[in-house]
């Protein structure tokens, strides 16, 4: 319902700008080793083990990936574990991190075992009513309950906050069946959602709606930037009261973002 990636596919390849749809492991390895180079001649004082970075101790050395649902869930994880292979094998020092639909706990595990750090089962809005509406394709084929039961489901297997779900912080002011001009009943139904997963070991993430051009959005107005604040503020209190904010590498890093590679 809100996001650009669908539409901005053939658009690209509109304006000329032609990118393949899926890339083989060996390319993706071939890429971090190059970026690997490239950090190391820029922020070589930050990969420096004896010099770690923010509160998170990274050192700018994770990578996410990301590749779009396919209907069986577990053929979706099983897709990750050659990237995952290949990545630890040509640049051991990276930590990987998979971007995905919810899966079982059996997939959860099994994408541990193949060297996964981390990952993140993205429910985009915590209000049930609004994740059947703006998310039809996750509540048909999974359900907002077996969402949330998986991701909980999966902690055991990774490290204590590499477990992650984000809120598109925004969609649950949406007409027509969002909280729409209620900025604190919105605010209350993310926070509630922050709390529900960092109560059960899930690192609540969050990241601002942008009504991208394209999307059923695209002429709707975001919330102020106080309403950003504040929220981020009460989840990162969440993060600190519950232990969330991993102790080894990962990406709650005030120096990056994330960077994805579409795979």
């Amino acid at each position: 319902w809100f996001c650009p990636l669908t539409k901005a596919q053939p658009e690209m390849t509109d304006l000329g700008v032609a990118r393949p749809v899926a890339l083989r492991p060996e390319k993706i390895a071939e890429a971090l080793k190059i970026q690997r180079v490239e950090y190391k001649a820029r922020m070589g004082k930050y990969l420096d083990k004896k010099t770690p970075c923010g509160q998170s101790k990274c050192r700018c050395l994770t990578w996410l990936i990301t590749g779009g649902s396919m209907y069986d869930q577990e053929k979706e994880a099983q897709r990750y574990i050659p990237y995952i292979r290949a990545v630890r094998e040509a640049v051991p020092e990276y930590n990987t991190y998979v971007e995905t639909q919810a899966c079982s706990p059996q997939s959860a595990k099994m994408l541990a075992e193949a060297g996964l750090h981390g990952l993140q089962y993205n429910i985009e809005v915590w209000d049930k009513k609004m994740f059947y509406v703006t998310c039809p394709g996750k509540a048909k084929n999974i359900t907002w309950e077996r969402w949330t039961n998986w991701l909980v489901e999966a902690t055991p297997y990774f490290e204590r906050g590499h477990v992650v779900s984000n809120q598109v912080v925004g969609l649950e002011l949406m007409p027509p069946e969002g909280y729409y001009n209620d900025l604190e009943r919105g605010k209350a139904s993310v926070l509630e959602g922050h709390k529900w997963f960092a109560e059960h070991g899930v690192a609540p993430s969050w990241s601002p709606l942008v009504v991208y051009t394209g999307t059923k959005l695209e002429h709707l107005p975001c919330p102020p930037t106080e309403y950003y604040l504040e929220i981020g503020i009460e989840t990162h209190q969440m993060m600190m009261e519950h232990n969330l904010y991993p102790t080894s590498h990962f990406f709650f890093c005030y120096r990056g973002g994330l960077y994805m590679i579409n795979a």
